[in-house]
């Protein structure tokens, strides 16, 4: 139940004594969320309200003028939320790996330096289970109502908003149910 390089990924995280029991990566490519309901409206609406102004300071004979330049940071960020949003997301699940071991759930994300974050069973709360039709999934650790349908994928320091989470997983109810075995018997341990 392990994957190949997320495994070596994770390994380096590992206690001496700590059992992976799996490891894994979050689904590549272009994917849509709930948030995308909005946004997807949202950004083309932003972008036929940018693009008048910016056709009106284009048409101008002698050149873009200096309200080109003040139009461009605007132009920049309708263009990220429009497309560029959907290639950090994908840019960032690429660089993500996943590990459950007996101890605890561990995340290592590794787009702009290398993050590891690691929650412990013995202070994980509440967690819960998001899953599609083909058996993929998100097992959120925290609340996820708060956050994870208003936050799109890609958006600047959504990590730091959302609870932690295995996102975008294959066969998510297994995993699931794994990590909810290994919480039982670390507590089961714990108590003892």
């Amino acid at each position: 139940m392990v994957n190949g390089r997320a495994e070596d990924i994770i390994q380096d995280e590992l206690n001496p004594n700590e059992k992976l029991l799996w490891a894994g990566r979050p689904r590549a490519g272009l994917r849509l969320q709930r948030s995308d309901r909005f946004m997807i409206p949202f950004s083309l609406l932003w972008c036929a309200f940018l693009g008048f102004p910016v056709y009106l300071v284009c048409r101008q004979e002698g050149g873009p003028p200096v309200e080109a330049v003040m139009l461009l940071p605007f132009v920049a960020i309708s263009v990220y939320i429009l497309l560029g949003r959907f290639v950090v997301d994908a840019m960032q699940r690429q660089r993500t790996f996943y590990g459950v071991t007996d101890a605890r759930v561990i995340i290592v994300a590794a787009l702009g330096g290398r993050r590891a974050t690691s929650l412990d069973y013995s202070d994980l709360g509440q967690v819960s289970l998001a899953e599609r039709d083909d058996r993929s999934g998100t097992i959120c650790f925290g609340d996820r109502h708060l956050t994870l349908n208003i936050v799109p994928a890609g958006w600047p320091m959504a990590s730091r908003v959302l609870p932690p989470r295995l996102d975008a997983i294959d066969n998510a109810r297994n995993i699931y149910d794994v990590i909810g075995q290994a919480r039982a018997s670390f507590e089961s341990r714990s108590d003892n």
